[in-house]
């Protein structure tokens, strides 16, 4: 780990001023540094939170990779002492990024046995995985594992079978990747939960509008270059409950978009819009061209950093794809039973638009312009808690 800490040292002054810029209130940074069982019983190195940037580097400037016996390390003792921290209570979003080249000890548990372990069952003073998780839980901790090398995918695959979620793992094999692989984490963990639990991470002000219900003249707007993200169906509910990642796909396009919106929720604006897609080669050619009449919708209230923009709609789609999907099989189940009513249940897939623009792109949801008033259609929620009885 020799080279990974000093890549710390050097870059966590850079690491900081970056999640600063990006609009994140740094409540405390903490460190937990942790050797293995023969180079003592208090084999840990710890700094509590603390807000001071200066004290943390001073801190980290300190570590030194030495030691060390048999292959493994105790990690369930230095994840228990992280998990253990005064973690502040005013933070909204809570990280653990995990960085380790060494699985925890246990044979066929978190390694296969090819290497020397001292505890094959495991230290006898290990904490036990389902209380250590359940506290992970308690306290919202999001916990994302810097990837150095394939020793511990067993480990982590075990430690997502007790914390029942997928643990994002982040490419840190090249010693340059831990600042881009922190700041992602940080994006990925603020976006999830950047509306209610840290409102702090979008713009308190709201974007710039003046309402137009009228739908716009379509020959005097420019046509913009952009890119549709959509994600594929997860295959089996399996994928789903084993949090297979989804898989996207990008395609170019054209699109349109009305420069006002005709509506406002308390959440999104929503505009009128086109997306043109060419079959030809020539991508100005509109002898093989398809129009789709959409309506866009842009979150109303602006990130502070462009990232996270784009991590928040991601999130979103996914969310829309797995209930998607999960609509689609309770329509095969329904079908399957003597009680077939006749109906089918349909969850409206959106996709994400990306506009590209001289600074920072601009991104909308967008679905299927529905066309028309139907006496059929009845709206059963909202987002205020309105439930419809009937």
């Amino acid at each position: 780990m020799y080279s990974y800490i000093n890549e710390v040292k050097e870059q966590i002054v850079e690491i900081v001023a970056r999640l600063e810029a990006s609009g994140c209130g740094i409540e405390g940074l903490a460190f937990v540094g942790y050797k293995d069982w023969c180079d003592g019983i208090n084999h840990f190195e710890i700094l509590p939170f603390t807000k001071s940037v200066s004290e943390f580097k001073s801190f980290v400037a300190t570590i030194c990779a030495k030691g060390g016996g048999d292959f493994p390390e105790d990690v369930l003792g230095g994840l228990s002492r992280a998990i253990s921290l005064n973690w502040p209570q005013n933070s909204g979003t809570r990280i653990i990024f995990h960085l380790g080249d060494a699985p925890a000890h246990g044979k066929t548990i978190f390694h296969d046995g090819r290497r020397r372990d001292d505890y094959e069952n495991g230290h006898p003073n290990d904490p036990p995985l389902q209380e250590l998780f359940r506290e992970m839980r308690r306290k919202k901790l999001m916990y994302y594992f810097g990837r150095i090398n394939g020793e511990c995918d067993r480990m982590i695959a075990t430690f997502e079978r007790y914390l029942g979620e997928k643990i994002e793992t982040v490419d840190s094999a090249e010693v340059g990747n831990v600042l881009r692989s922190v700041m992602e984490s940080v994006m990925r963990s603020v976006s999830v939960t950047h509306r209610t639990d840290f409102p702090s991470m979008v713009d308190k002000k709201l974007l710039p509008f003046n309402m137009d219900k009228k739908e716009p003249n379509w020959d005097q707007l420019p046509r913009l270059d952009g890119t549709i993200l959509t994600f594929e169906l997860p295959t089996s509910v399996e994928e789903i409950t084993s949090f297979a990642k989804l898989q996207d796909k990008i395609k170019k396009c054209r699109l349109q978009i009305a420069p006002n919106p005709f509506a406002k929720g308390s959440v999104r604006l929503a505009y009128f819009g086109k997306i043109f897609y060419s079959s030809s080669k020539d991508a100005n050619s509109s002898a093989s061209e398809s129009v789709d009449g959409v309506v866009f919708k842009e979150i109303i209230s602006p990130p502070k950093v462009a990232d996270l923009d784009c991590w928040r709609y991601r999130s979103d789609l996914e969310v829309q794809t797995v209930a998607a999907k999960l609509a689609k099989e309770f329509n095969f189940r329904l079908f399957k039973t003597h009680h077939n009513p006749n109906i089918t249940m349909k969850f409206l897939k959106t996709k994400v638009a990306r506009v590209f623009k001289d600074v920072a792109p601009r991104y909308l949801a967008y679905e299927q312009r529905f066309r028309g008033v139907s006496p059929n259609m009845v709206k059963y929620t909202n987002n205020v808690d309105f439930v419809h009885d009937a």
